[in-house]
């Protein structure tokens, strides 16, 4: 059996395919999957790198780490959350971790100090930790040049299944290197001498050091594979409308010829997804279909993360033509408890409801557009 994908259009055998797209993603807490080859494992493999900055490089990831859905890590064992350099105040040193739901995680790691003199901090699962530093290339770590660390105080440790070294001075990188043959060479001494009871951990104040390069084109093209999925779940067929062409385009190759998404004020919604499910609270919410918003601007969607803190409008082109009848799309809402990582099922949303809540918002919405382009 064959089926087509949404993106690429090309008909795949289903016994090829292995992996099932999260309509909303997994790593803000979608758990819903599509249907096996509505996205081909190509284009699933393709979309990954937009995907890890939307992740880990947008709006979205400071209230990510105090919002996130409970479990720490995913199959593979990897955290979801950006590697942060926290300063201890009281020692006035700086150590490698990670804020999830507002609390300070560390990583196993190695503070080296003058003479190769090292202390091992937070290092659970100590031969296993260990070795795993010894047996990755120097080509395999990942280096990175920071100026909080100290001249001669170089940090080397242990994030997502990957080893990751901190340093200031170029000197510093060598000494790293030169540490690690160290640790190969002394293994079985430094076993034998490894006491747990020293092992670094602090509960003292900490001050967390956030750098940020926002992308802000991962983050337009995930909202709008947000919104395609959404629609390929709920209209089945409709999806493959020559209409969402421009849209599969840019979220494929990132090239677009006019804005497809805009981030929407407070001004242009007020809080309309608050209004619409009120049950819980702790929700993402992805609105598709025939919105009233849709004759004028183009709307074909409306995603909200963290209830109505993060808006997005997704537009087709201006002018664009439907080989559907519109009206055969009618307005569904997917609504995501981030928190229990609950989906709430299907919503198709009265009309008239929807129509009163947003006529004083559609001016601002539309010139939302027009200010972007």
């Amino acid at each position: 059996m064959k089926r087509k994908c949404i993106y690429c259009l090309e008909e795949n055998e289903l016994e090829t395919q292995k992996n099932r797209e999260h309509i909303f993603p997994k790593t803000y807490g979608g758990q819903r999957r599509l249907e096996l080859g509505i996205v081909c494992d190509t284009c699933n493999n393709k979309f990954s790198a937009f995907e890890s900055d939307f992740a880990k490089e947008s709006l979205l990831t400071i209230p990510k780490q105090f919002y996130h859905p409970l479990s720490k890590k995913n199959k593979q064992g990897k955290i979801s959350f950006k590697l942060q350099l926290i300063e201890v105040v009281e020692q006035n040193k700086y150590y490698l971790g990670y804020i999830q739901e507002g609390v300070t995680h560390f990583c196993p790691q190695i503070s080296l100090r003058k003479n190769m003199e090292h202390s091992f901090v937070y290092f659970s699962n100590f031969i296993k930790n260990l070795d795993f530093i010894i047996h990755t290339k120097i080509n395999k770590i990942q280096f990175v040049k920071h100026i909080k660390i100290k001249e001669k105080e170089p940090i080397i440790g242990i994030y997502n299944n990957r080893v990751v070294a901190y340093y200031n001075h170029e000197k510093d990188k060598e000494n790293l290197i030169k540490f690690k043959s160290i640790l190969s060479q002394k293994r079985q001494e430094i076993i034998e001498l490894y006491d747990p009871n020293k092992v670094s951990k602090t509960q003292n104040q900490f001050i967390v050091h956030q750098e940020y390069s926002f992308n802000l084109d991962s983050t337009d093209r995930a909202v709008c594979k947000i919104a395609l999925n959404t629609i390929a779940h709920y209209f089945g067929d409709k999806i493959f409308d020559p209409c969402f062409d421009e849209l599969r385009n840019y979220i494929k190759t990132g090239n677009i010829s006019y804005k497809p998404v805009a981030l929407l004020e407070k001004a242009a919604y007020n809080g309309m997804f608050a209004n619409l499910f009120y049950e819980s609270k702790n929700n993402h919410f992805a609105l598709v279909g025939s919105l009233p918003l849709h004759e004028r601007e183009s709307i074909i969607a409306l995603v909200s993360f963290y209830d109505d803190s993060f808006a997005f409008a997704v537009r087709l082109k201006q002018g664009t033509k439907f080989n559907i009848d519109i009206s055969e799309l009618p307005m569904r809402l997917l609504v995501i408890n981030y928190q229990r990582k609950d989906q709430y099922g299907d919503y198709e949303l009265f009309e008239e409801q929807i129509k009163e809540d947003h006529k004083i918002h559609k001016e601002n919405i539309n010139n939302l557009f027009l200010k972007s382009e």
